[in-house]
């Protein structure tokens, strides 16, 4: 019987990556490949997509989703906090002359570009947010459409398809040269912890285990830190 975890004999790796922490998961992936010989093999998605894979295929060795309210449902058999993200309000910077309070967005006509509700970890901020600076009343005259995952909404934002949107602080910084950010109030500053888990389908449990721990090694510190993320 072929081994699943092997290709071409070497061990393979297969993790479940929330796709708006992919930036920092992809650069230590690499790295860890060129330090251990082990072939790490990232799929992306939302993580309530990655939740729904997991459980109808039986398969992969981490699940790391967006936001651990993901992992219900879902077996495993270790679990690693590895750093924390926190959500922020942004609008392209063509409008941040006269846009740098909530009330300024309020009373402009700017549309909004947002995640799903649903099936991310930052839609179900998202919407929390949006009541709570009052933009809930006329959504649905302001919604310029809603994107599957968060790492899309400053991408679209920076192009002008939707004036201001709701994104994770790292994705922000990828596009920190054409977007600007809005303080959000005290009580919506919310931070989101980023927890990885070896699934019970896991046939590298050991292996995944030790990746997980180089997730949390000064290294990937450093890297979550320059990414945005709070530890």
């Amino acid at each position: 019987m072929i081994d699943p975890i092997k290709k071409d004999g070497n061990p393979v790796l297969t993790i479940y990556c929330a796709a708006g922490l992919g930036a920092p998961v992809e650069m230590l992936a690499r790295e860890y490949e060129e330090l251990y010989g082990i072939k790490v093999e990232l799929i992306y998605g939302s993580s309530g997509d990655l939740r729904t894979q997991i459980k109808s295929q039986g398969k992969g060795d981490i699940y790391i989703p967006g936001d651990p309210r993901f992992l219900e449902e879902i077996d495993y058999t270790l679990s690693q906090k590895i750093a924390y993200h926190f959500p922020v309000l942004i609008v392209n910077n063509t409008e941040g002359d006269h846009l740098k309070t909530i009330p300024d967005l309020a009373n402009s006509d700017l549309s909004l570009i947002l995640v799903k509700p649903d099936s991310t970890a930052l839609g179900l901020l998202t919407e929390e947010i949006i009541s709570g600076i009052g933009l809930d009343q006329d959504l649905d005259h302001r919604l310029y459409g809603r994107v599957a995952t968060a790492n899309q909404v400053p991408l679209y934002v920076s192009l002008g398809r939707g004036g201001a949107g709701i994104c994770w602080y790292s994705n922000y910084l990828m596009y920190e040269d054409e977007l600007v950010t809005i303080d959000l109030p005290i009580h919506l500053q919310k931070q989101v912890p980023v927890t990885g888990v070896v699934l019970s389908s896991s046939h590298n449990s050991e292996k995944a285990r030790k990746f997980l721990l180089y997730l949390q090694s000064e290294r990937a510190k450093e890297v979550f830190i320059d990414w945005g993320y709070r530890l």
